[in-house]
C-alpha cells in the first residue's frame, strides 16, 4: 500500500520543519479575517434566533442551565442553534484559512492562471501560501485555531464584566475558561488540516484519500 509519505513531492522545506513565516501567517489571517466574518456572522444568527423565538434561544435561557429551570426542548433548541451558528460559522471561516494552501509550486502557479480577478495593489499571489508537506498543513490548521482563539481570548477575557469579576470578586472563571477552549480550537483545526492533508498529497484512488477536501470538517462543526 501506498503511505502518506510515499505520496509526497519534492519538498522545498526541510524534512520535520515548517516555516514559521507560514503558521504566522496563517494565524494571522484567522485572527483577523476569520474572526471579523465569525463576528458579524453570529450576531445575525443571534438576532435570528432570538426573533423567532424570544424566549428561547442560543444564549437563553441556555446560560441559565442547569441553575434555572429550562425545558428539554429548549435545549435541545439551542444544541441545534449552536452547531448552526458557532459550530459551521467558526469551524468554516477557520477552515477557509487552509484554502490558500497548495501542495507545490506547479499547483500555486495553476491556481494564478485560472485565477481573473484582481485587487489594486495586490499581487494575485497574495493569498496563496506553499505548504508542501502534510505536516506544513496539520500545523497551518493548529495555527489557524489558534489564531482565531488568540483574538477570541481578548474579546472575553478583557469584556467589562470579565474584567469587573477577575477585579471586584477575584474571579478568573472566564480566563481559566479561555485556556481550554484555545487548545479545543487548535485541536478541531488541526483535525480537519488532516483530512486537507490527506486530500492534497495522496494521490486519486488511494483508500486512505478522503472524497472532498473538507470530509474531515463535520466532526469538529459538532463538537464546537
Amino acid at each position: 500500500t501506498l503511505s502518506l509519505h510515499d505520496a509526497l513531492p519534492i519538498c522545498t522545506t526541510h524534512e520535520g520543519e515548517v516555516p514559521l513565516a507560514l503558521l504566522v501567517s496563517v494565524w494571522f489571517t484567522t485572527g483577523t479575517l476569520s474572526v471579523g466574518c465569525c463576528s458579524l456572522c453570529n450576531w445575525a444568527m443571534v438576532q435570528i434566533w432570538a426573533w423567532m423565538n424570544p424566549y428561547c434561544f442560543i444564549t437563553y435561557p441556555a446560560d441559565n442551565w442547569p441553575w434555572e429551570y429550562t425545558s428539554g426542548k429548549c435545549m435541545l433548541i439551542n444544541v441545534v442553534q449552536w452547531i448552526l451558528t458557532a459550530g459551521i460559522i467558526e469551524e468554516s471561516f477557520k477552515f477557509v484559512s487552509l484554502l490558500r494552501l497548495r501542495p507545490t509550486p506547479a499547483k500555486v502557479n495553476a491556481t494564478l492562471a485560472s485565477c481573473r480577478c484582481k485587487c489594486p495593489g495586490l499581487h494575485k499571489a497574495w493569498w496563496l501560501r506553499l505548504a508542501d508537506t502534510p505536516l506544513a498543513v496539520a500545523l497551518c490548521g493548529v495555527a489557524a485555531g489558534g489564531g482565531l482563539a488568540t483574538t477570541e481570548n481578548f474579546m472575553y477575557i478583557f469584556s467589562q464584566e470579565s474584567i469587573e469579576k477577575a477585579f471586584g470578586e477575584n474571579d478568573l472563571e472566564s480566563a481559566y475558561g479561555r485556556i481550554a477552549a484555545s487548545f479545543a480550537h487548535m485541536v478541531w483545526t488541526g483535525y480537519a488540516a488532516c483530512g486537507l492533508a490527506k486530500w492534497q498529497f495522496l494521490p486519486e484512488g488511494h483508500p486512505a484519500r478522503p472524497r472532498r477536501r473538507t470530509t474531515y470538517l463535520l466532526a469538529p462543526i459538532v463538537l464546537h
